[in-house]
């Protein structure tokens, strides 16, 4: 994980990300009954499912059990008068959810009685078997859910981010499947001679110049997935050390800003 460049980049570049946040699209939907508001929340809905059943997962439930826990909490979520309660001077979104989940948990007859119900949002398409081979990918050893949860939204944004890179080089698809893997800056010996010679490079100096941009650009992405889930661009740097600090299990007092 490039966390050095993507720290570098300044907080007040990402200040024209937030014309239109993960945020702003809660408190539109709130306010409108229009149906692309609906279809902006649905989106947002399917692609954080995992941290969410992730979190349901480390509570003791079983698999079926956790998808049908997950597309009922989004059903309940997205009911107006919760949805108008969202406030994002509160916090951040990832911190909205994971409290209104705590929240929809504690409710014994919600826990007993969850189904999916019509109406306000579409079914979330939750893959089993996809969402139970990142669950175990998870550490076994951490019992506490809200760490999962953290683990897992971390998790979510660095493969959206990876997406994302990746549609880029898609017309420099060698380039992206030789050095996607060293993205975290950790390489083997003989690494930039092997690639050279595998990309067809004059040396491996031009190995490092491609690595390096490829981790500025990564960084940069990350850093506008984050963007869209805050609401003051100064807290998004914070938010990329928590994130990283999840994702790699350190204690926050080992990672450098």
């Amino acid at each position: 994980m490039p966390a050095t460049e993507a720290q570098a980049n300044s907080p007040q570049n990402t200040q024209a990300n937030f014309t239109q946040t993960h945020w702003s699209l809660v408190v539109q939907a709130a306010n409108s009954s229009s149906p692309e508001a609906r279809e902006k929340l649905n989106e947002l809905c399917q692609k954080y499912w995992y941290p969410l059943y992730a979190f349901i997962r480390r509570q003791g439930h079983d698999s079926h059990k956790a998808k049908d826990l997950t597309q009922s909490f989004f059903v309940h979520l997205l009911e107006k008068d919760l949805v108008k309660r969202a406030n994002p001077q509160k916090g951040k979104f990832r911190s909205f959810l994971l409290a209104s989940l705590t929240n929809f948990m504690r409710d014994e007859w919600r826990k007993e009685n969850a189904q999916v119900r019509g109406g306000a949002i579409a079914s979330i398409s939750i893959d089993e078997v996809e969402a139970e081979r990142k669950y175990h990918s998870l550490p076994s050893h951490e019992p506490d859910p809200s760490k999962i949860f953290d683990r897992s939204w971390a998790v979510t944004l660095i493969e959206s981010a990876t997406k994302q890179l990746r549609d880029k080089y898609a017309d420099k698809i060698q380039v992206y499947d030789a050095l996607q893997p060293y993205l975290s800056g950790e390489s083997g010996r003989g690494f930039y001679a092997k690639v050279a010679q595998k990309l067809k490079l004059p040396d491996e100096n031009a190995v490092g110049v491609l690595l390096h941009r490829m981790r500025k650009e990564f960084g940069e992405i990350l850093v506008r997935e984050i963007a869209q889930t805050t609401v003051d661009p100064r807290e998004v740097h914070d938010e990329l050390r928590y994130l990283l600090e999840a994702w790699a299990g350190s204690p926050a007092t080992t990672m450098k800003q």
